[in-house]
């Protein structure tokens, strides 16, 4: 999977309808088209009080580049070099790590937004089984290490049949101008 990332973020291969795009990581990750995302997760960083965060699949970063985290810590991982590379130029204070691991480190809060259903690649039915059965393994590893989880993902029906049955999430539809996406969430019990 990492040199088909690294394809799509050195061609630009997701974007090359889009005049100086802000971002390589698709028109999903324009901030302008994510801004109902965006301003949810404002919210809910403010109102769950979260100091740390994961994002697992950060791309280029240009969906957050003028985003405020305020004093929480923000990592983002990604098995793209070239999207780490930008990312880091995008938004130079945050932490970025160049890694196609499974296992992540600890934070209050992960973010894994339109990652998952990318893991099916272009395989036949079997292969994507097999590649979709990483999720299962992904949140066995990670559940339990964070208090808050929200997986966004257009593959919705698909990747939750891979959830373990311990993954518990509420879910939540959001509006992305003409898409409709399901987030999944995961709250601590302390929390809303």
């Amino acid at each position: 999977m990492k040199d088909m990332f690294e394809e799509i973020y050195q061609t630009g291969a997701w974007v090359t309808k889009h005049d100086n795009p802000v971002s390589l990581s698709g028109p999903e990750s324009f901030p302008d088209r994510a801004a109902p995302y965006l301003d949810f997760l404002t919210k809910f960083i403010r109102d769950n009080h979260i100091q740390s965060i994961v994002d697992y699949g950060c791309g280029d970063n240009g969906l957050y580049k003028g985003f405020d985290w305020g004093s929480t810590h923000y990592t983002g991982i990604d098995i793209s070099p070239t999207a780490i590379s930008i990312a880091q130029k995008n938004n130079p204070n945050n932490t970025y790590i160049c890694n196609d691991t499974l296992d992540l480190p600890d934070a209050d809060m992960l973010i894994c937004k339109d990652v998952l259903g990318h893991w099916s690649g272009h395989k036949s039915t079997k292969e994507i089984g097999d590649q979709l059965s990483r999720i299962t393994e992904w949140l066995n590893k990670n559940y339990d290490k964070f208090s808050y989880i929200i997986i966004m993902d257009a593959h919705e029906g698909m990747i939750e049949n891979y959830f373990p049955p311990h993954a518990v999430f509420e879910t939540q539809f959001i509006d992305l101008r003409k898409k409709r996406k399901k987030m999944y969430i995961k709250r601590s019990r302390q929390g809303n």
